[in-house]
């Protein structure tokens, strides 16, 4: 079937034909069958139909594995070349279509070749998206059914599946489906299906892949004069459903309207070319060929030659997938902007009949660093189809970027407890949000898990697990996860600080230092590297050294914050090495950024006493006393600066109080401090 390009996602049902099928039991079955109408000759693409005229049978042809240039990476199916056998089989079974359904046949082939593909495995996310472009997609006419299916005639089945997956194909951009008049007859019992299930906590999809036997789900669907529940998910889909249920499924009882509807707009509509549905295929078929920028300028000019109050929505779906093709391929951001305005058209337009569309302009959002906003789309999406597990983690991570972390954690729980297939991804998005909550032992947990599945290793899981490793105290196994992290990705630089500081912290103060160079060299800009390097050298009494990394620090610091703190270290390291009068000026421009600063001012205060200043101390220790009326230190300094100028009486009342804080410390600092004589 065709749908959006780009969309991937729960509801889109794509069907492929494996290569692995059994040509002997297939054989076996058309035999007893219509072993009559057999025919085999040689088979190539242009084999004769039986009754199909020519003009249709042209414009299919087979294909034996794809390699799309669409945006996405190249996908090989892996499957072998088509046999005579499985091209004889599929040519009688479009024939007998064509008996029963021409005008179906002559519609799809309008506007482009038809190509039938095979894959080795239909299950591959990017492999039904790339396939849902390129037209009729090989039902699984081989592939054995769940029992309940495997009870309806096979012939019956196969070509009821083929006249489907037409239908979608017929009508690409939804042109019919979103027709005012079959909106009205479809959304109605539509929304009774879903809040049927809504009110079970489930989703449609989630109903179907649930539900054994499917006695109930049918029983719903075709009592609101649908099919099935799968035909509630999408406009579309009941379209093709109530299609498939005239021609095949006598039984069920479709309201008068609908046949109508079918009738007049698929059974016995017209044949005649649209502009607008032509330019789309175009723009396909270059977005196919790579020519992406073409593909946008046809997809402009079908919406201009559409302009006649038709739905189109998938159209602005399709646009709103080139856009984010084109980002990729020029990594240009603009064109996120430009998929958002599309996705959200769409929306505009059809709202919860293509939930895809919230998911994807979710996407968009996500990657603009709106995750608020991005949140609402994949919340609005989970409304229709609350398991979805590949949207609950799109939510999780819009809740990560938004630090959400619990709200995220309970996304990530859920996932993983739908078990709809286990990723590497989901662990690492669960470990992250867990060493936020400072759940170290949980973090580590859900790493182990991620780096023991296939292609789960990767730098950034050594990273994190180094991180909670390092939270919980364990530091030698912090060393060994950042530097695996530093192996696998060289310029990891988050990964060479982290191990840089645990150099820091614990006495390792040459590895440290080599590490921050390291850091350097990979990024000279960062302030933050030659801060960190200058306290490494400071630890090691390196004081030139340490002097110079701080000197070009302040020169990188990007705010004032940086500058301040540069400030201090290095007039901690002029102190160190005696430059008295340097280290005042530093601490002058601290305090000048930070005017109440305490830090500022005791140090500047101590460098004041040690330059014997003792008027401009008195002034800074004032502040700092008047601030904080239990620092022992600043109270003991400031009285003894006090007693020392004269004003014994202040001095008195100064030392009272510092011995009501702390008698024992406060005469022990008394002894220590002696002002000298200028």
């Amino acid at each position: 079937m065709i749908n959006n390009p780009t969309s991937t996602g729960e509801t889109e049902r794509t069907i492929l034909l494996p290569p692995q099928a059994g040509l002997t039991s297939l054989l076996r079955l058309f035999v007893r069958t219509f072993i009559s109408a057999m025919v085999m000759v040689t088979f190539t693409v242009s084999v004769a139909f039986a009754g199909v005229p020519d003009a249709i049978k042209q414009r299919f042809e087979f294909q034996d594995s794809f390699v799309p240039k669409l945006g996405v990476p190249d996908i090989p199916s892996g499957s072998k070349p088509w046999t005579e056998d499985e091209r004889a089989s599929f040519l009688h079974l479009l024939d007998r279509a064509y008996d029963l359904a021409p005008n179906i046949l002559r519609q799809v082939v309008l506007y482009r070749p038809v190509r039938v593909y095979r894959a080795k495995d239909p299950r591959r996310r990017l492999l039904r998206a790339v396939a849902s472009m390129h037209g009729l997609v090989v039902p699984d006419l081989f592939l054995h059914r769940p029992s309940h299916i495997a009870k309806k005639p096979y012939e019956t089945m196969t070509l009821g599946t083929m006249i489907h997956e037409s239908v979608h194909l017929l009508d690409s951009i939804g042109s019919i489906a979103f027709d005012k008049k079959w909106q009205a007859l479809v959304l109605p019992r539509m929304e009774k299906v879903r809040n049927y299930f809504r009110a079970k906590g489930m989703g449609v999809m989630e109903a179907i892949a649930t539900a054994n036997p499917p006695t109930e789900y049918d029983y719903i669907g075709q009592a609101q004069g649908l099919p099935t529940a799968y035909s509630a998910e999408t406009l579309g889909e009941s379209l093709a459903e109530v299609v498939e249920a005239m021609l095949f499924h006598k039984n069920i009882d479709i309201p008068s309207k609908m046949q109508a509807f079918v009738k007049a707009n698929i059974l016995q509509r017209r044949v005649k070319k649209e502009p607008a549905i032509d330019l789309v295929h175009q723009a396909l078929a270059m977005w196919e060929k790579g020519d992406l920028m073409q593909a946008k300028t046809l997809f402009k000019k079908a919406e201009t030659a559409g302009a006649r109050g038709d739905n189109w929505a998938k159209l602005d779906m399709m646009r709103g997938g080139l856009s984010r093709a084109i980002m990729r391929a020029r990594s240009n951001p603009f064109y996120l902007v430009n998929a958002n305005i599309y996705y959200t058209r769409a929306i505009k337009a059809a709202g919860p009949e293509i939930p895809e569309a919230f998911r994807e302009r979710g996407r968009i959002r996500s990657a603009l660093g709106l995750y608020k906003e991005a949140i609402e789309d994949f919340s609005a999406f989970l409304a229709i189809n609350p398991n979805a597990p590949k949207t609950l983690f799109l939510r999780a991570t819009a809740y990560k970027g938004n630090r959400e972390w619990r709200k995220a954690l309970i996304d990530f729980d859920k996932v993983i407890s739908l078990k709809s297939g286990e990723s590497p991804n989901i662990y690492q998005g669960r470990a992250e949000v867990r060493l936020r909550l400072k759940d170290a032992a949980g973090t580590i947990e859900d790493v182990n898990k991620a780096i023991g599945m296939k292609g789960g290793p990767n730098a950034q899981l050594y990273y994190i697990r180094g991180r909670a490793n390092r939270q919980s105290g364990k530091i030698n196994e912090a060393i060994t996860d950042f530097s695996k992290a530093i192996e696998l990705k060289k310029d990891f630089i988050v990964a060479q600080g982290e191990r840089a500081e645990v150099y820091l912290r614990t006495g390792r103060f040459e590895e440290a230092a080599t590490g921050f160079e390291t850091i350097i060299d990979l990024e000279p800009k960062s302030s933050r590297a030659y801060a960190y390097l200058g306290e490494a050298r400071y630890k090691q009494k390196k004081w030139d050294q340490a002097e110079t990394a701080y000197s070009r620090a302040l020169e990188l610091a990007r705010n004032n914050g940086q500058k301040f703190y540069v400030y201090l270290r290095r007039a901690g390291v002029r102190y160190a090495n005696r430059k008295f009068d340097d280290a005042l000026k530093d601490l002058d421009s601290a305090v000048a950024l930070k005017p109440d600063s305490v830090d500022a001012l005791t140090k500047r205060g101590f460098v004041l006493l040690k330059l014997a200043r003792y008027d401009q101390a008195i002034r800074d220790y004032e502040i700092i006393v008047k601030k904080n009326p239990r620092d022992l230190p600043a109270i003991v300094t400031l009285a003894k600066l006090l007693e020392h100028r004269g004003d014994k009486g202040r001095a008195k009342i100064l030392l009272q109080a510092a011995r009501q804080v702390d008698a024992k410390k406060a005469k022990k600092l008394e002894k220590m401090l002696i002002i000298r004589k200028r």
